[in-house]
């Protein structure tokens, strides 16, 4: 059962709010040195990441991605391992200053899909914009192939997101443009992640999370 967050402020601090989607592997990008570049290969995973686990995802297998105590900031967007021919389901536990929620998405549509967690599945400019020869950015995804984008809740989980290849810069800004999209932690936080499928290849058994710390 999930746990209950209160908002003492306008930031949201429950996990199960964030938006949360499926998107296929290899046609999900994100901008480095003005190419775009795709979360199956190296540059996807050079430099934009928070905290990442680069080792073999094992079925049903919670790894630890980040942990951080003592300090406050917000949990901008994580995801899973792709499926490698398989359709995953993808679980995040996420615990927020010591009270874990489990957010379990909803099986993939296709074999080569990642869940996600976070504004990279809420196209909240509503434009799909090539920002190309922009370093270090992060990518968001277009929402056109479906879903709802009120009530702080986005969820793509049935079927795969397509085409997820539009790149925004500054990312880590998120939580100024849309607060209820993100997650909001005061003293500690810890994300986990496990998917249904094994996969051992290289990059396709990475997960990731992207933080904004305070300070």
């Amino acid at each position: 059962m999930a746990a209950v967050i209160g908002s003492r402020d306008n930031y949201n601090r429950d996990p199960l709010k964030m938006p949360r989607w499926n998107a296929a592997a290899g046609a999900t990008y994100c901008a480095v040195g003005g190419n775009f570049v795709d979360s199956n290969g190296a540059n996807f995973w050079a430099s934009h990441w928070s905290g990442m686990v680069s080792s073999a995802a094992q079925a049903n297998t919670a790894r630890t991605v980040y942990t951080v105590s003592g300090k406050g900031g917000w949990l901008i967007n994580a995801c899973g391992s792709s499926g490698n021919n398989h359709a995953n389901t993808t679980t995040f536990v996420i615990t927020v200053d010591g009270v874990a929620t489990t957010v379990a998405l909803g099986e993939a549509g296709n074999t080569d899909s990642r869940g996600w967690l976070g504004p990279v599945g809420y196209d909240y400019l509503k434009y799909n914009t090539h920002e190309g020869n922009v370093n270090n950015s992060f990518m968001r995804a277009t929402a056109a192939s479906g879903g709802t984008t009120g009530n702080t809740t986005w969820d793509r989980t049935g079927n795969s997101v397509a085409g997820t290849h539009i790149t925004m810069p500054g990312m880590l800004n998120s939580y100024a443009i849309d607060p209820m999209t993100v997650l909001r932690f005061d003293n500690s936080l810890t994300v986990t992640v496990a998917t249904s499928g094994a996969n051992s290849n290289s990059y396709q058994e990475n997960a990731g999370v992207l933080v904004r710390l305070d300070s």
